[in-house]
């Protein structure tokens, strides 16, 4: 083992000692915040015809300036508008908070520590935006699998179909990076009336708001589209605002594509997926082609 790799597995130790010893003192105060549990948020996404933004951990870390090596570059301009978007009134809009602030039960033991850690750093700082008298959601609706320890197929494949139950029979929009490539190769949209597609950058997407936002605008009005479908990072919590404040349903659906994939491969860690952008794992990263004639069929705008 050399010194960089001694000094890196020390300091996660020690961090972990610290999140042990400060976790219990915050836990008490986050169980006082009011977030749906997984199933409930989504019902209320097939009952309702309401939007979505989702604040997982990176939109914690983005709104801190503190989320580096990604697939954003923090900033002023995007810490300022995701808190707008947490602070947002609008009742059409379901804003969700990361599962683990009602407690880390039912997670697997990498998930468990890494949110231990998490609230341990974060909760204090981020808790001052916290409105205790309102309801929450649970950002897991879209990442309902890998960070689990239960694994039931059936609990699974039924969550899925119900799932797929919001945009049956809708026209969609789905607004994503340019190698996400959502629902390619899969059924998750198979029930859909009809998909359309805008490719943005897979990123640094939110130097390209204005553009994008200007462009889904347009579009939704000439396709009559249903339900807009946004896989994009933080850009895809405040494009998700901003377009329910017009009027437009739309859902900030995360991870959802890739969660699906690793279900159906019965993944028990997170892994790369072939035809895939996944930011979270080794060699993840990368621009994926897709020369499938329907897939660009479905294309109406790609923003560079």
């Amino acid at each position: 083992m050399d010194f960089r790799t001694f000094k890196s597995k020390a300091i996660f130790h020690l961090v972990g000692l610290f999140s042990f010893l400060i976790y219990p003192l915050y836990s008490l105060k986050m169980k006082k915040v009011n977030v749906k549990s997984i199933d409930d948020t989504l019902e209320e996404l097939l009952k309702t015809n309401k939007s979505m933004s989702r604040f997982g951990d990176g939109e914690i870390k983005w709104i801190f300036k503190d989320c580096n090596d990604s697939f954003e570059k923090n900033s002023d301009e995007l810490s300022n508008q995701l808190l707008r978007v947490f602070n947002s009134n609008n009742n059409d809009l379901m804003i969700t908070m990361y599962d683990s602030i009602r407690g880390v039960h039912g997670l697997n033991g990498e998930a468990k520590k890494y949110s231990k850690m998490f609230w341990s750093r974060y909760f204090k700082k981020f808790s001052k935006y916290i409105n205790y008298n309102k309801q929450y959601y649970n950002t897991q609706v879209t990442r309902p699998y890998m960070d689990y320890k239960e694994k039931d197929f059936t609990k699974y494949s039924d969550f899925f179909s119900k799932l797929k139950k919001i945009w049956s029979n809708k026209s969609i929009l789905i607004v994503e990076g340019d190698s996400s490539n959502l629902g390619v190769g899969n059924d998750l949209l198979s029930d859909a009336k009809s998909v359309y597609r805008i490719e943005c950058p897979r990123e640094n997407a939110f130097n390209k708001y204005n553009d994008i936002f200007s462009s889904v605008k347009k579009h939704i009005s000439e396709k009559k589209i249903d339900i807009v479908l946004i896989a994009l990072g933080p850009t895809a919590t405040i494009l998700a605002s901003d377009l329910c404040d017009i009027g437009q349903r739309s859902l900030d659906i995360g991870h959802v594509d890739l969660e699906y994939e690793w279900f159906k491969m019965g993944a028990k860690k997170k892994v790369d997926i072939a035809n895939r952008y996944v930011n979270e794992v080794d060699g993840g990263k990368k621009q994926v082609k897709n020369n499938d004639p329907d897939f660009n069929k479905q294309i109406l705008e790609r923003i560079n």
